[in-house]
């Protein structure tokens, strides 16, 4: 799949990675314990529901079940029997209700009385891929460890078509959610009229849906969604129906604006999460492009929304890096589309004189792990300590970044600990071995996965990082160099990160008082910071 040149440098990178010393900041982290977000496990289910049960369930049905049946029946209008198929549909329902565990419908009712529980800040996500979920108990007992050193609380299970049940139940009596992918081909079943008006399609899709969600999934994304809101409406009001503790997270690849519809409004919300790659995008686009005018439009715009619009935030995940970026706005910045896209393309393969970054071309964008993408693997292969240490900073630096964002960030398994690509494998794999590095702390990996340990723990002990407070940025009268703001309840965050490989000055001017650097844990004003090259600050008013 590799270029020959880049298949060379495999083993160089594995074995120097392991053993390389560099003087980078040393942060030391305290073990935090995992959030809380379930409840303690319960005995196993009755296979009916008690009296009471069947009265909680009665009164989400009534609640919902007009607006079920007018979205339904207008949808299916052209098919014959449609309220057949829809008592169908409010069967299958029930039944599934009926098989639910009584740990997950106390969880249901817990989490109805708590709608925004998923917006704590303590909530943070890793993603695996699903052939890497461990059949034994002790395997999974070793992953939820890891996970837990990680201080991570949410597992998103990619392609994975397991059963998950036992997994999902020590990983509950931890406090992990777990969010598997929904493998339903919406592409296949809706991309044509016939699927589009086929009421058995859609009650057969809602038995897969329901069924992960009695598996004890917490959250359920949702891949390649269909141009049809009423449809992402109708699963909604079932799982609030059946499910109301499980969360429905959206992925898509469209535009970001155009996506936007899939949040729904505050009184008839659809997802309650969204992961759009234009973020994504954007973030790398800066990378290669050390101007963070687009970064920063987009977060403004995202201040803008109402309050139910919560995004998931990643730099990397399996998938490749779309160019699904601002076109229109980039082409009033003297950026085409196409030469854009081929500059991209370009830079992140290394290809473009000068640039750092070593990723591979994909069917549609670029693939490669974080480290990767910002210069750990050149610097390493090289063997230039100097240019290792500016590029474990920037590695740093961008999960400060996501960090900081407002909703739930997600990382790539294995880039907690600055892992490189892997040009065998069209996947890559935790590499186990390299992750011992970790605990040594003059280590690429000690350093990073030290760091994100510490910027995490320092994330969820304040309110100000909660899901929902949104971010507006501020001018540092510099084009590389990035200032965002939060403020909630009394406290006030500056976040500055600088894309540039030069040091740089920020030159804010907030005249509120003595500010607190997260990191160093000195005191100093927020005007005229100073910051290295690919460094940054997390700065709280005192």
């Amino acid at each position: 799949m590799a270029s020959k040149r880049l298949q060379k440098k495999k083993a160089a990178t594995a074995s120097k990675l392991e053993t390389k010393k560099t003087d980078y900041i040393k942060i030391s982290t305290q073990k935090a314990e995992p959030a809380k977000i379930t409840t303690e496990n319960q005995k196993e289910p009755r296979l009916t529901a008690a009296p009471e049960e069947d009265f909680i369930y009665q009164q989400r049905f009534s609640r919902y079940y007009d607006e079920l049946k007018w979205l339904y029946c207008e949808l299916y209008e052209s098919s014959e029997s449609v309220l057949s198929h829809l008592k169908d549909l409010t069967l299958k329902m029930k039944h599934f209700y009926d098989k639910r565990k009584q740990s997950l419908r106390k969880s249901d009712i817990e989490r109805a009385f708590n709608p925004d529980w998923f917006q704590a800040g303590n909530l943070s996500g890793m993603e695996i891929y699903g052939n890497s979920l461990p059949e034994t108990a002790k395997s999974q007992d070793e992953l939820l460890n890891y996970m837990e050193e990680c201080h991570t609380n949410c597992l998103f299970l990619r392609g994975s078509e397991k059963d998950y049940s036992n997994f999902a139940v020590r990983s509950h009596n931890r406090g992990i959610c777990i969010c598997p992918d929904f493998s339903f081909d919406f592409s296949e079943q809706f991309s044509q009229s016939s699927g589009f008006h086929d009421p058995v399609t859609f009650n057969n899709m809602i038995s897969l849906l329901l069924s992960l969600a009695n598996q004890g999934a917490d959250m359920i994304c949702i891949n390649l969604l269909p141009p049809f809101p009423s449809i992402g409406r109708m699963m909604r009001i079932i799982c609030e129906i059946v499910c109301p503790g499980v969360l429905l997270l959206g992925k898509t690849d469209m535009e970001q604006k155009a996506s936007l519809s899939w949040f729904g409004t505050p009184e008839k919300p659809v997802f309650h999460l969204l992961f759009s790659s234009e973020s994504m995008a954007n973030i790398w686009h800066t990378v290669a492009t050390r101007d963070i005018s687009l970064l920063r439009r987009e977060i403004d715009r995202r201040a803008s929304l109402s309050g139910n619009c919560i995004f998931q935030n990643a730099l990397r995940n399996h998938d490749e890096i779309h160019w699904t970026l601002d076109y229109p706005y980039l082409k009033d910045c003297a950026m085409e589309e196409l030469p854009h896209r081929h500059y991209l393309n370009d830079f992140f393969t290394g290809k473009y004189p000068r640039s750092f970054a070593r990723g591979e071309k994909g069917q549609e964008g670029i693939c490669g792990t974080t480290a990767s993408l910002c210069g750990i693997e050149e610097a390493d292969f090289e063997g230039n300590s100097s240019k290792l240490e500016t590029a474990v900073r920037y590695d740093i630096m961008l999960h400060s970044l996501l960090l900081s964002l407002p909703g739930i960030p997600v990382l790539l398994n294995g880039d907690e600990i600055g892992q490189l690509n892997d040009y065998s494998l069209p996947l890559i794999d935790f590499n186990k071995p390299l992750a011992e590095n970790r605990k040594l702390a003059h280590t690429v990996q000690g350093q990073i996965f030290s760091s994100l340990n510490r910027l995490k723990t320092i994330r969820s002990s304040h309110k100000v990082f909660d899901a929902s407070v949104p971010a507006r940025t501020i001018d540092t009268w510099d084009a590389s160099v990035l200032a965002i703001i939060r403020e909630h309840d009394g406290e006030k965050f500056i976040g500055i990160y600088n894309f540039s490989e030069c040091d740089k000055t920020a030159w804010i001017n907030e005249e509120d008082g003595i500010y607190i650097d997260f990191i160093s844990g000195r005191e100093l004003e927020a005007k005229g910071v100073n910051l290295p090259a690919f460094g940054f600050l997390w700065l709280l008013r005192k």
